[in-house]
């Protein structure tokens, strides 16, 4: 897969620029995980982009952050309560935050993802699996049903979760990339609990210290929430390879690495 190490250099900023992904796609312009958010992100240069998938009620991997259906859909619900069929006459329009500007627009599935993925050479794709399935379809369930979605594209994605479980059930099926995903620094040592050492460590811009080196021997440290390039280039000098954002077209301008 494409190496996560750091993917431009600003002249008038002589440290190291993180890569940036594309959190929930171009969330700040679209629905987040919709396709419509995915296209926007790539469309703009964005070459790492993250999504979230839970289980629908018939197994079905769907772009889905939350476990309830209001926020993004308007509706009361659960995500794994509903069928794939009855998902998709829903809308993913983030009706609370964007009103009716995106009313068409459905939920996606993680194939649909996989295949715009597919299109778009040299784009790296950061699957969340959500803690929330692993408790309801189990961790071997999860895996089985994702994994193999992910094979045209297997030399450039990775699977990330707050879940250890579902984490070491990825290890033990497939030779793909892993990456735990914590709140609070002081949780780094998790990357020492899997068989094979993750190629990639996230954490909350939040729970970071001050100061210091964000450096973890082995494994790319990936932050987000980050929206400005100020933050981003200080985040690059303390040794993080990759920043989140919602706003990654702006700030892929602002660290002069855009198209």
């Amino acid at each position: 897969m494409p190496t996560p190490m750091r993917t431009a250099t600003n002249p008038d900023h002589p440290q190291p620029t993180p890569g940036v992904v594309a959190h929930r796609g171009l969330q700040r312009r679209f629905p987040e995980n919709t396709l419509g958010a995915i296209r926007g992100a790539l469309d703009c240069g964005a070459r790492f982009l993250e999504v979230d998938v839970h289980l629908s009620a018939d197994r079905v991997p769907v772009l889905f952050h939350d476990e309830s259906l209001d926020r993004v859909c308007g509706v009361r619900g659960l995500v794994h309560r509903h069928t794939l069929a009855q998902l998709k006459r829903l809308r993913a329009s983030e009706p609370g935050r964007l009103a009716d500007r995106f009313a068409d627009e459905p939920v996606a599935t993680l194939a649909e993802c996989v295949s715009e993925v597919a299109s778009r050479p040299g784009v790296t794709l950061f699957v969340e699996l959500k803690a929330s399935s692993e408790r309801v379809f189990g961790a071997e369930r999860v895996v089985e049903r994702v994994v193999p979605l992910l094979a045209p594209i297997a030399d450039r994605c990775a699977l990330i979760s707050f879940s250890e479980a579902l984490l070491g059930e990825v290890q033990r099926r497939a030779d793909l990339p892993i990456g735990p995903v914590i709140r609070r620094w002081r949780g780094r040592a998790v990357v020492d609990r899997f068989a094979t050492r993750p190629v990639y460590l996230f954490c909350d811009l939040r729970g970071l210290p001050e100061r210091g080196d964000l450096r973890v021997e082995g494994t790319s440290t990936v932050v987000y929430e980050v929206g400005d390039a100020a933050t981003a280039r200080r985040l690059g000098d303390r040794g993080v390879a990759l920043v989140e954002s919602f706003n990654v077209c702006e700030l892929l301008r602002a660290l002069g690495a855009g198209v």
